[in-house]
C-alpha cells in the first residue's frame, strides 16, 4: 500500500513537473513573440506581424502571419539560440494566391482603406486614383494592400487594378494625362 502510494505521487509529480516545463516553455515562446513584434511592428499600421503558438502532440507550431520576412527570420533565429524546436507555418505576405499580380493601382478617384475587409470597418486612410500600392492578400472581395507611405489597409476589388511587376512597369512608363477640368469622362480605348 505503502508503495502504491508512493508510485502514484511519484507519478502526479512528474505529469505536473512536465506540464510546469511546458507552460513555462510556452511563455518562453509568446514572449519572443511579442518582443519579436515590438520590435519590427511597433505599429500595426505599418507592419503586419499577426504570430501565436500552439501546442500538437509536444511540437511548438508558429501560426500565423506577416509583411516582414525578416522579422519571421529574427523569431526563428531566437528560437533556436534557445533550443526550441518548432514548426513553421507562418505566411509571409504577399500571399501564394496572388500569383504575380502583387501589384495594383488605385481606380476609383479616392478610394476608402478600411481596418478590416468591410465596409462599415474604420477609415485607416484615403488613397487617389493612379496611386500605386502593394498587393498583400485576398479575402473575399477585398485586397489588403499598403500604400507609398507603408499604411496597411482593406480596399474592395473595384477600388484597385491588380497588376503583375511588369505590367506595373509597363503601366509606369506610359505617357499619363493630367485632366484640369471639374468633371469629365475616361474611356479605356477611343470612342468610336
Amino acid at each position: 500500500m505503502k508503495y502504491r502510494f508512493l508510485s502514484i505521487s511519484l507519478s502526479i509529480f512528474l505529469f505536473v513537473s512536465l506540464m510546469a516545463c511546458g507552460t513555462s516553455q510556452k511563455q518562453d515562446i509568446q514572449q519572443k513573440i511579442a518582443n519579436t513584434s515590438k520590435h519590427f511592428a511597433p505599429d500595426g499600421r505599418v507592419g503586419l506581424f499577426d504570430v501565436e503558438v500552439k501546442s500538437n502532440n509536444g511540437e511548438w507550431i508558429l501560426k500565423g502571419e506577416t509583411n516582414l520576412p525578416q522579422a519571421k527570420s529574427a523569431l526563428i533565429d531566437s528560437l533556436s539560440a534557445m533550443d526550441v524546436t518548432t514548426v513553421d507555418s507562418i505566411n509571409v505576405l504577399p500571399e501564394d494566391g496572388l500569383e504575380e499580380k502583387t501589384l495594383g493601382i488605385i481606380n476609383n478617384s479616392v478610394a476608402n482603406l478600411r481596418s478590416r475587409p468591410s465596409h462599415p470597418a474604420q477609415l485607416v486612410t484615403q488613397a487617389t486614383l493612379g496611386m500605386p500600392v502593394k498587393v498583400l492578400k485576398k479575402e473575399g472581395s477585398w485586397y489588403m494592400v499598403q500604400t507609398p507611405d507603408d499604411y496597411l489597409s482593406w480596399v474592395d476589388y473595384g477600388g484597385i487594378h491588380q497588376m503583375s511587376k511588369d505590367e506595373y512597369e509597363e503601366w509606369k512608363s506610359a505617357d499619363k494625362i493630367i485632366y484640369l477640368e471639374t468633371n469629365g469622362y475616361a474611356y479605356e480605348e477611343p470612342n468610336k
